[in-house]
């Protein structure tokens, strides 16, 4: 035998294994949601910096709250790279029904 083709796809689907599925799944989006929260992070600090040295505000502090808009940059960078890897995964739920 020459070359063996091995065919993953059962009824026409394609299937995937858990290491990819983790990957896709979970790994990708949890690293682009913490950059997500960094990313709110570091626009919060830069702003109440810039507040400071306006004048606007008297004391630098970050507070809970801070981090709490950051775990909202956290949760949605981490829905969109899910939605965009399920997408990429099963292009058949985004065929539109005309």
């Amino acid at each position: 035998m020459k070359g063996v083709i091995i065919n993953h796809a059962v009824d026409g689907k394609e299937r995937y294994g858990f290491k990819s599925l983790l990957i896709n799944y979970v790994l990708i989006p949890f690293r682009s949601g913490i950059l997500g929260l960094i990313s709110f992070l570091a626009v919060l600090i830069a702003a109440k910096y810039l507040g400071f040295l306006f004048g606007s505000v008297d004391i630098f502090k970050l507070e809970l709250e801070d981090l709490y808009l950051s775990f909202i940059g956290f949760g949605l960078v981490f829905l969109i790279k899910f939605l965009e890897n399920y997408g990429k995964l099963h292009p058949e739920s985004n065929k539109e029904n005309i």
